[in-house]
């Protein structure tokens, strides 16, 4: 009973990973083999290919040929081609577009059957082997091709999901920064008197993060990540008389990706985070308003903040990205104010409301 459902666990991993029937992809042909029966394509595991799927790849003119992912990699596929439909088009270079399709139909005669690997399908229901345990499967021919496409520049081809998250394919520390701010200046007119004075309201919000991924995991931790994070967030607004106050946050997150997880290139990465710590807080107060006698004081609290947000990145290269987030943002503070008798007063600073952010991430080991 353990190994079942230890079986249909990793199935329902396998098939949340895969692509779905009729789902699309853009690719381009690498290599072929001589017969072209056998395809090196530029699409793999990180794009939802999984050893299994079947696909038709067509043109703006029509389907050109039908085969079934043999091996597979992060970045590339080795495709069995059982249908050329049009020889002349399938070749080395051709840029296209696949369609995922349901398995070709089964038959019992023997002259009309594809010879292709056997491979497992996602289909329940399916016969999961296609041809007799003792079978020996294609020729030696086809083994040869298939070899030979694999030695062209990539070392990564596997066979086994369980293989896909290894830490050499896919890096499992990230770090980032987002950067949102506004700066707004004018000047503030007295009525009465006719004096002017400088108005300015600006707000700059720093994030700053180390994120940690679960690239060698199967199940649902290769769509979360947990990480530490450091915001700084500077406010300033005053006619005259400026009000300043910085906040900096230290604390912890967690992120989790929707659909593939977050190792997929060329592609957007939605998430949604919650993250909560500790806060420190600066509130100083400047009077400008007259040159010859500028003043300032300030005082010191701490308290703790709260965020959660939904965002989407973009990976390039496995290594690079860029980031947008929208997030709601509290943070209460208190500060412990002298009232010059000798009595302390606390004093609640609260913030809350959206922020929006955008910046880049680089990711390593």
């Amino acid at each position: 009973m353990k190994k079942i459902l230890m079986s249909l666990s990793l199935f329902a991993a396998l098939n949340s990973m895969a692509l779905e029937i009729d789902e699309k992809l853009t690719m381009r042909i690498l290599d072929t083999s001589v017969s072209k029966k056998t395809i090196l394509l530029n699409r793999g595991l990180e794009d939802g290919l999984v050893v299994g799927d079947h696909a038709k790849f067509f043109i703006t003119t029509g389907v050109v040929a039908r085969g079934v992912v043999v091996k597979a990699s992060p970045s590339r596929s080795i495709w069995s081609v059982y249908r050329i439909i049009k020889p002349e088009e399938l070749s080395k270079g051709l840029v296209a577009n696949l369609k995922i399709s349901t398995a070709v139909k089964l038959t019992m005669d023997s002259t009309k059957s594809i010879r292709a690997l056997a491979v497992p399908v996602r289909e329940m229901g399916e016969p999961k082997n296609i041809y007799k345990p003792k079978e020996k499967i294609g020729s030696m021919t086809e083994a040869q091709e298939i070899s030979s496409l694999m030695q062209d520049g990539n070392s990564e081809i596997v066979t086994d999901m369980s293989q896909t998250g290894s830490s050499s394919t896919h890096h499992g520390l990230e770090i980032s920064g987002l950067l949102s701010m506004s700066s707004l200046s004018g000047t503030y007119t007295d009525g009465n008197s006719g004096d002017s004075l400088d108005a300015k309201n600006s707000a700059m919000n720093f994030s700053g993060a180390i994120e940690k991924y679960f690239p060698t995991y199967n199940n649902f931790l290769k769509n979360m990540s947990i990480k530490a994070i450091l915001n700084r967030t500077s406010q300033e607004s005053g006619t005259g008389i400026n009000s300043i106050a910085t906040f900096t946050d230290y604390g912890l997150g967690l992120s989790y990706y929707f659909g593939k997880g977050p190792f997929r290139n060329n592609s957007l990465l939605y998430f949604v985070d919650g993250n909560m710590g500790i806060s420190a807080a600066t509130l100083e107060t400047q009077d400008n308003s007259n040159a010859a006698n500028n003043t300032s004081a300030s005082i010191e609290g701490s308290g703790s903040f709260l965020s959660v947000g939904i965002g989407a990145k973009y990976l390039v290269g496995n290594k690079f990205g860029a980031i947008g987030k929208l997030d709601y943002y509290k943070n209460t503070t208190t500060f412990e104010i002298d009232d010059g008798s000798g009595n302390i007063n606390s004093d609640e600073y609260a913030l809350a409301g959206p922020r929006v952010m955008f910046g880049l991430f680089y990711r390593f080991f």
